[in-house]
């Protein structure tokens, strides 16, 4: 992990603290959303955490964009939220903290489909 933040895609942008920010509207109203999204993960999902106890609930409602050719949810769409669950759970709202996933395996289940909410 490093402390050092890691926006070279978003050097147009105006500098902003990263964090988790509250939800006022929507489906996902009371759910918190990480922002400056991150790009990809933006265009994967977008992706939603909302505190639950002493841990945090992440939630993601994959849309037809994210289906393979099979027509249920592609597994790198999958992947990307796993990779999204890893982050939150292990840094969270911790802003001074960054990290990047260095190795993830996965063993696929069962499958998801669009409008399906996972968590």
């Amino acid at each position: 992990m490093s402390e050092h933040t890691h926006d070279k895609l978003q050097q147009d942008e105006p500098a902003r603290r990263p964090g988790l920010v509250r939800v006022t509207e929507g489906q996902w109203a009371g759910w918190y959303h990480w922002e400056p999204v991150d790009f990809f993960e933006e265009h994967a999902g977008p992706f939603y955490c909302q505190p639950e106890g002493d841990g945090i609930l992440c939630g993601f409602i994959p849309e037809a964009k994210n289906r393979n050719g099979g027509g249920n949810i592609h597994g790198g769409a999958l992947m990307t939220f796993a990779d999204y669950v890893l982050f939150m759970v292990a840094l969270g709202a911790d802003t001074d903290l960054h990290g990047v996933t260095l190795t993830m395996n996965c063993e696929f289940v069962g499958a998801a489909e669009p409008g399906q909410l996972l968590t």
